[in-house]
């Protein structure tokens, strides 16, 4: 198979994924396939139903306003600074993170000049520290929801997450730092991206 069994390895993984969470998922613990799920402490039993009642009654509520006739205030929303300046600095972030995920390799090795094997190494450190550093910040953000409000704490999280990465980046263009101090600040740059993760809900 040579290069092409990667992508039968994860498609593979992913139907038996899909097959184990069709038979045991169920939408209430009361109703899951697994006895070892059944046996879940009934207070977290308990806990999740309550919560998928209050889901249910929130959007009854919604769906009731909007037949009561309630218009959707798009004047509002598309002059709000605050949900414009959300928006924009989104939408950078994520063409900054696509344009690493697509084009990281090959400017690492046509650029900067490692080999590819090297390239495929560096490629891959930077999404390694996003998938350690993204939980990191989520218990970060939650700690920080103890004494602030949730948009103190948006804010200070996606502050954390773009301007170490935007640093970085300025420090790329600017100093000469050969192909793995480079690749040092593309990993610290998209590691403190994953504050970011935290800070969109």
């Amino acid at each position: 198979l040579g290069w092409r069994a990667i992508f039968y390895v994860y498609a593979g993984l992913a139907v038996m994924w899909c097959a184990l969470w069709w038979a045991l998922a169920r939408d209430t613990p009361r109703d899951c396939a697994c006895r070892c799920f059944r046996a879940a402490a009934a207070s977290e039993a308990r806990y999740i139903e309550r919560s998928l009642r209050r889901e249910a009654a929130a959007q009854q509520r919604e769906a009731a306003g909007r037949s009561a006739g309630a218009p959707l205030p798009v004047r509002q929303l598309l002059s709000s600074w605050r949900l414009i300046a959300l928006n924009f600095t989104t939408m950078a972030n994520t063409w900054g993170f696509y344009i690493f995920l697509s084009d990281l390799p090959t400017y690492l090795s046509t650029v900067l000049g490692l080999s590819v094997r090297d390239a495929g190494v560096a490629a891959l450190l930077p999404y390694a520290g996003l998938g350690l550093a993204t939980p990191l910040f989520g218990a970060l953000a939650d700690r920080l929801l103890r004494r602030h409000s949730p948009l103190r704490v948006r804010k200070i999280v996606n502050t954390l997450g773009q301007v170490p990465a935007a640093l970085c980046l300025v420090l790329i263009n600017s100093a000469q730092l050969g192909a793995w101090g480079t690749v040092a600040l593309v990993v610290v740059a998209v590691t403190f991206n994953g504050a970011m993760m935290s800070g969109i809900p």
